[in-house]
């Protein structure tokens, strides 16, 4: 927007006047440009006049100044300003009949004794801002409402996201709300924890086993028998023939004839158990930031399709990379766990990075087993007994899972003996029920 700079001018490229049109100083012409600020009789010295923004109108240029060129006028390389209004118009002189009339109303009117004069600001004259523009006013009522509209909007946004956020902070209570419900569906908590006679013969045949470990030091075997009749009766007691699902939506629901079993070994407390996966030499990995697995040429084990080094590392036993780890930290429940997730289900989508795998495994592996520390050494030790078990029913046939020669189809029992809780984690068929 342009303003004419002469004195007492308020033409403007806003008001759209026709026929007029603005002219910046010619700055680039120091002797003319101090012809048109002579000509305007505006101070210079302390105010930035004339600038860029400097600009008279057609009206102070007379009409030899202009030549016409393609249909429009156009200012001459000499033009100089000549026509300026510096005289301000006068107030009209107060005629005789009015004079009377003053002096009249000035007699008859009572004069107080104090009075007080309180000058009034003149509602014409307004406060100047630049050196340029005097008529320009400072807090008009259109830039305070422009300025409220603002705030306005502002503060409309931030309850606007505020709303959004505590809609969508429901809506995962609502679904940790089904989750939990589903949860205590699955495992009986609503009313009573599957806690019955056949519990209680898990937590002797423990405390015996228990005994009989302090009482061999040198690591002898363990008569295993102790644990047979108490997870038999686990799994033949009603509460959990009708609760524990096999398949999604569908129990157990019958006896089993015997159930074989065999203790899985969880002795690990520490992440670093996967830091042979990270060294370079073994070529399983090849970012150190994102940890991307290394892929490799295709190829298949038992049904299981190979497409990369880490699943080698964990099927294919004529790799190089199988013998990382050896056979006593395979049977380690932090490993098997960490070999479930990877190889994955039935509809399982392989990740490229190895790190969400890793942090599912510390998850499911912090949570399914307790720990306590012990006052002598100061060392974290795993209280947890974790079991494979294979459920056979009346033909002799396993039943849970349907198919335990494959490496991911299992059913573990995990006893917490101090919580008096035991946890089953069962996957086949591309389920998985905990």
């Amino acid at each position: 927007m342009s303003f004419c700079s002469a004195i007492n001018c308020t033409s403007s490229s806003k008001k759209k006047e026709p026929g007029v049109s603005f002219h910046a100083f010619p700055l680039n012409e120091p002797e003319r440009c101090a012809k048109w600020v002579q000509a305007t009789r505006r101070e210079t010295k302390g105010h930035n006049f004339p600038s860029k923004y400097s600009y008279l109108c057609s009206k102070h240029f007379p009409d030899t100044c202009f030549r016409e060129a393609k249909g429009r006028k156009v200012l001459n390389c000499t033009a100089i300003p000549s026509i300026f209004n510096f005289i301000k118009e006068e107030p009209q002189k107060p005629t005789r009949r009015r004079l009377l009339r003053d002096l009249q109303t000035a007699e008859t009117s009572p004069v107080p004794k104090r009075t007080k004069v309180i000058q009034k600001p003149d509602p014409t004259v307004t406060e100047v801002i630049g050196s340029e523009h005097d008529y320009h006013q400072k807090n008009s009522p259109s830039k305070v409402a422009v300025k409220f509209q603002r705030k306005i909007k502002k503060y409309l946004r931030k309850l606007r996201l505020k709303r959004q956020k505590i809609c969508r902070q429901k809506n995962k209570i609502l679904k940790y709300e089904e989750i939990l419900k589903g949860i205590k569906k699955r495992t009986c908590l609503e009313g009573q924890a599957i806690v019955t006679n056949c519990f209680e013969e898990v937590l002797r045949g423990l405390v015996k086993s228990l005994e009989e470990k302090e009482k061999n030091p040198k690591g002898e075997k363990i008569k295993l028998k102790e644990y047979s009749q108490p997870v038999r009766s686990f799994f033949r007691d009603p509460d959990v023939i009708n609760t524990l699902e096999v398949e999604p939506s569908i129990v157990l629901g019958r006896s089993c004839s015997r159930v074989e079993w065999s203790p899985v070994p969880c002795n690990v407390v520490s992440m670093n158990f996967f830091d042979k996966i990270f060294d370079p030499q073994n070529n399983i990995t090849f970012d150190d930031k994102k940890k991307d697995v290394r892929t490799c040429e295709y190829s298949e084990v038992d049904g299981f399709v190979i497409t990369d080094n880490l699943r080698m590392m964990l099927l294919d036993e004529e790799a190089d990379l199988y013998q990382l780890y050896s056979k006593t930290d395979r049977e380690q429940f932090l490993f098997r766990l960490f070999k479930h997730l990877c190889l994955g289900g039935l509809w399982c989508q392989y990740e490229d990075s190895l790190q969400p795998y890793l942090d599912v495994t510390k998850c499911l592996y912090k949570n399914l087993l307790s720990a306590e520390k012990e006052e002598s050494s100061g060392q974290i030790m795993i209280r947890s007994v974790v079991l494979e078990a294979v459920v056979y029913g009346d033909e002799d046939k396993p039943i849970l899972p349907k198919d335990p020669g494959k490496d991911n189809n299992f059913v573990y029992l995990i006893i917490d003996p101090v919580e008096r809780a035991v946890t089953v984690l069962v996957h086949q068929v591309g389920c998985l029920i905990i």
